[in-house]
Formats: structure tokens, C-alpha cells, sequence
């Protein structure tokens, strides 16, 4: 069973605390730190979720396999409806983690390609789709729902069917703009910039800054399609695509330029599959997987998608790179191509992975440096799906904001709309907001309350709340453990055990001496009656290791 957050009736109700005639803004995630993308907005008596994603373990939470979105926020702040902007993991991720805080026919606003992922999403957890009220948008379209008058603006990115938000107060006194991730150049038949423009100018406008750092404006689709087919008209033997299992029109283009060249292409990994079937049901791609056949694992004329590109345990890529998939032996002949992108925090476990691909004699294309076809034309083999500098000032221009919120990025990619704005002739305010506390959308935006934001943890068939087990892994990692077994009646020291602190040789040569000193520590407590003796046990233990070893180790006292 997926692990679920526990309800808790004795949680405060936040919006009782609200003026029901302000409206309010909040995020639970995607501010301050990729992934877990969250946004509420509340007015009067309507509360709305923009999202419910998932974050993803990094070198610091060793062990975690998702961060879900703050639990203050979640079980305070009680959806009336759910709006899912698009399929990404990072937004749609968190839900099968809380179906049992949530109401039935609980209002869902999404595309067909986002209802068909959740459908998908909530029959692999085993829970029933129809517990939702699934309210589909197909096109760029308003509605009323209880105190918001609600548009959607559908928008290029590198998902199908990704739309952004606008919202009015039904008394028309707030606006905003709430535009998810977005790029303006790319493949979406219902973009409209006349629309987009014809929203505006608004009150606050919250937007991607992940492209902020980045000049120009980000690429289309197109160019990276024309890439690929340049390139693999030029490559002998069998290829290896990995890319991101959501990008559709990308895979969708590899059929394509595979048919054209008469190859065979054969998908690697469950999440494609996924993605490819949404795509199919939403009319976004023009096969039924069931009906795709993958060619022999041996064909030299084949070309094979492989999901995993950030290369997580486990991934079909990475499993692939490791010589963990019995159907392939990657060799000399064979032809990688990374046509995705690093995101932060992912870029040693992907290169780790290239490197032991490289290691094999495969050829590995796409990973650093521009890429060539033999008569010297420059490829592009990736497209962000995150607006650069051009895109977010076009779009500030088009949507006249009086406010500025940057969102989904880190604090460097907020500070860098400083430089932004300062490039436009009418400059809005620049506010800068953090996961957790709840804010007034007023003249100028305030902190109405106060809350220490709590992600949820996710691992090991539980979610949690205890951040510092992760604290407690990078030390045992980096420090090694030392265990003091005790006697309880009299502190005797009966066993040390040093695991993973220093090499054998140089543990055994200070071994003596510290099991010494070691026992003489606990035996000058043993009569101490203090509600601190364990830990004034575990810091002299602690400085004794330092001293004669130079490391700090988890202390465990086991007294029997």
C-alpha cells in the first residue's frame, strides 16, 4: 500500500483565522526549493489548491524517496477544489499520498492528458478515480466555482496540455496570475497570447522563474526534433535515447524520424508506457501502446527510449548504464544519446552513470560541449520547458502586473527578477515569498500568518516528519557509529564496537586506550542521578573518539 498522511482532527483550522474579505495566498512547495509544487488561494469561504506535487531525494536526505508538500498547509487549509495545472511529477505527485484527508467528489480541474495520468496514478494505488469529480478543460475557457471566477490559459512547456491560471475575486477586487511552468515558444494549438493579453493587468502575478538565470529566450521543440533527425541519420548500429518518459512530442518525433529512416524503435521502462497511454487516450499521440512492438535487443537498425534520464536508482537508465538490464550488453558499436537535462542536484549520479556507459567503448552524445553533424551544423538535442529572461519579460509585458511573485525556483532564481525588472519600462513591485506562512494579497503583500512550514517524508512504507534522521544518516555516513553496550545496574562498560570510523588498523592501534578512557567515563557517572547522564555519556564519549582518531561518530549506549 502507498503510505498515507494520517488525519488529524486536532489540527488548527488556518482559515478561520483568515479575513474572509482578503485574499490569501500560500505554498507548500516549489518556492525556496524544486519539486513538491503546492499553491492555496482562499477568499471569503472558498479555498482552492493550484497543485499537489512530489519532491525527490538528493545527497542530503539519504534514504527518502519523496518529500510531499507542508502538512501545516495540507490538513489547515482544506481543499473546495484541486486545479492541476499539468502531469509532472513535481505537481501532480503528493495526491496519491493524502486521498484519505480529502473529501469525496472532491472538484478537479485538469486537462484530458492530466485526468488520464491520475486515473492511471490512483488505479496503481488501488483507489477508485471516481472518488474525484473530475472536471475536464480542454480549452482556454472561464467558470465561476463558489467565490473565484476562474480562467485557463493553455501554454507551451514540455508536457502536453499545461495550462496557466488566472483568478478574479467574484466581487472583482483581486486579480492574479498564477502561470505554472511555461515557455512562449513551443507546440500548443490552443496558445493564445491575445487572451493571455486580454487578462490583464493584474493585481499580483506568480510566476516560473526556473529559466531567470538563463538569457534569450528558451527554444522550441522543433529545433530539437530537427537535431535528432540530423543526428541519427548519421549514426550506424543501435541507439540509446533517454529523455524525460513526459515529453511526448518528443517521443512521438523519435516514431517518426524512425519511420522515415526505416529503423525500429523499442521503449525501455513502465513510465513511458505510462505517459504514452495518457497521451493516447487525450489524442495526443496516435497509437495505442499495447499495439507498439518493441524489435529484437540485438537489431542493429534499432533505436531505443529509455526512461530514467536523471538516472534515480532503479531507472531504466540507470539501470542500463550499470549492466542491470539482461536484454542489453551496451558495446563499442552501440550510440547514447542524453537528450535531457541535469536537474540541480542530479548532475553525480547522471554523470556517474555516463561514465560507466563511456567505460564500455559506447559512444555517449549530448552531455557536455555543442554537438555537430558532419557538415558542421550545430545540434540542439534538449529544449527546457522553463521560460528564459525574454519569455518572463514578454509575459510581464502582455499581462501587466502590478506586483511580481517569482515561484518554482530557488532563492537565486527569485533575486535574479531584480535584474529582470529593472530591464522593463513599467516596473512592477518585486515580492519575494517563502513555503509555509500564509499572505495577505492586499496593496502590498503581508504575512497574515505565521507557519513554520513541515514537509512530509515519504519512505520505507511510512510518511514522517523527523527531518533530522537525514542529519543523523550523513554523519553515520561521513563518521561511522561507536556502540557502548552497559550494564544497567552499574555502568560497566561490556563491549565498544567501532563500525565504519576509521580504518581497522588505525582503530586497532588506538583501541586500548580508548576503551580506557571510555570506562573510566562511565563509571564516573554511574552514581550520577542527573536527567542528563546519557547525553553528558554520549558528548565525553564523543570527544574521546575526536581525540585520539580525529572523527565525531553517532553514539549508540545500549544499557542491559
Amino acid at each position: 500500500m502507498v503510505p498515507q498522511v494520517k488525519p488529524d482532527k486536532s489540527f488548527p483550522d488556518f482559515t478561520a483565522r483568515l479575513d474572509p474579505n482578503t485574499l490569501h495566498a500560500a505554498f507548500g512547495g516549489g518556492v525556496g526549493k524544486f519539486g513538491a509544487n503546492f499553491a492555496v488561494f482562499r477568499y471569503r469561504y472558498t479555498t482552492l489548491w493550484i497543485d499537489y506535487g512530489a519532491g525527490f531525494p538528493d545527497p542530503a536526505t539519504p534514504g527518502m524517496s519523496r518529500l510531499l508538500p507542508d502538512q501545516n498547509l495540507t490538513k489547515g487549509m482544506l481543499p473546495d477544489a484541486i486545479i492541476f495545472t499539468h502531469g509532472h511529477e513535481d505537481h501532480i505527485g503528493g495526491l496519491q499520498h493524502i486521498l484519505n484527508l480529502l473529501p469525496p467528489k472532491l472538484p478537479v480541474y485538469c486537462s484530458p492528458y492530466t485526468e488520464a495520468l491520475l486515473r492511471h496514478r490512483l488505479k496503481d494505488v488501488r483507489h477508485d478515480a471516481e472518488s474525484f469529480d473530475f472536471r475536464i478543460l480542454d480549452a482556454n475557457t472561464s467558470f465561476q466555482f463558489k467565490d473565484f471566477e476562474i480562467h485557463n490559459f493553455f501554454m507551451p512547456h514540455s508536457i502536453p496540455q499545461v495550462f496557466s491560471v488566472g483568478l478574479r475575486t467574484l466581487d472583482k477586487k483581486r486579480s492574479i496570475y498564477f502561470t505554472s511552468d511555461f515557455k512562449l515558444q513551443g507546440n500548443e494549438p490552443r496558445f493564445n497570447q491575445r487572451q493571455i493579453q486580454n487578462f490583464g493587468p493584474v493585481d499580483y502575478l506568480f510566476i516560473d522563474s526556473t529559466g531567470s538565470l538563463q538569457p534569450d529566450m528558451t527554444a522550441s521543440e522543433s529545433e530539437v526534433i530537427a537535431g535528432l533527425t540530423s543526428l541519427i541519420r548519421e549514426i550506424p548500429g543501435r541507439i540509446f535515447i533517454t529523455t524525460f518518459a513526459s515529453h511526448v512530442e518528443r517521443l512521438a518525433a523519435v516514431y517518426e524520424i524512425a519511420r522515415k529512416q526505416s529503423r525500429s524503435v523499442g521503449l525501455q521502462g513502465f513510465s513511458l508506457k505510462t505517459h504514452l497511454r495518457a497521451a493516447f487516450e487525450s489524442a495526443e499521440f496516435d497509437t495505442a501502446p499495447q499495439k507498439l512492438s518493441d524489435p529484437s535487443p540485438k537489431s542493429k537498425n534499432s533505436i531505443w527510449i529509455v526512461a530514467g534520464c536523471q538516472c534515480e536508482p532503479g531507472s531504466s537508465f540507470y539501470r542500463l548504464a550499470h549492466n542491470q538490464l539482461g536484454r542489453f550488453q551496451l558495446n563499442e558499436s552501440d550510440t547514447v544519446i542524453y537528450s535531457g537535462s541535469m536537474i540541480p542536484g542530479n548532475e553525480w549520479q547522471i554523470y556517474s552513470a555516463l561514465n560507466k556507459i563511456a567505460e564500455r567503448g559506447t559512444r555517449v552524445i549530448g552531455v557536455s560541449g555543442p554537438v555537430f553533424d558532419s557538415k558542421k551544423n550545430q545540434l540542439r538535442l534538449h529544449a527546457s520547458g522553463h521560460g528564459r529572461k525574454q519569455d518572463i519579460q514578454t509575459l510581464i509585458q502582455w499581462i501587466k502586473p502590478q506586483r511580481v511573485v517569482p515561484v518554482h525556483g530557488d532563492p537565486v532564481h527569485f533575486y535574479a527578477f531584480k535584474e529582470i525588472i529593472r530591464s522593463l519600462s513599467a516596473r512592477p513591485e518585486l515580492h519575494i515569498v517563502t513555503n509555509g506562512p500564509v499572505y495577505a494579497l492586499k496593496n502590498t503583500l503581508e504575512v497574515a500568518l505565521e507557519n513554520p512550514a513541515t514537509a512530509g517524508l515519504v519512505e520505507a512504507g511510512e510518511v514522517h516528519f523527523e527531518d533530522s534522521l537525514y542529519q543523523r544518516r550523513l554523519e553515520l555516513s561521513s563518521q561511522g557509529i561507536c556502540t557502548v553496550i552497559l550494564n544497567q545496574e552499574n555502568w560497566e562498560v561490556l563491549k565498544v564496537d567501532l563500525q565504519g570510523v576509521s580504518s581497522s588498523e588505525f582503530v586497532n592501534e588506538k583501541f586500548d586506550a580508548i576503551h580506557e578512557e571510555i570506562a573510566r567515563i562511565c563509571q564516573s557517572l554511574a552514581r550520577t542521578d542527573s536527567k542528563q547522564k546519557e547525553k553528558k555519556a554520549r558528548e565525553r564519549i564523543k570527544s574521546v573518539i575526536l581525540q585520539y582518531l580525529h572523527k565525531s561518530p553517532f553514539i549508540s549506549l545500549q544499557i542491559i
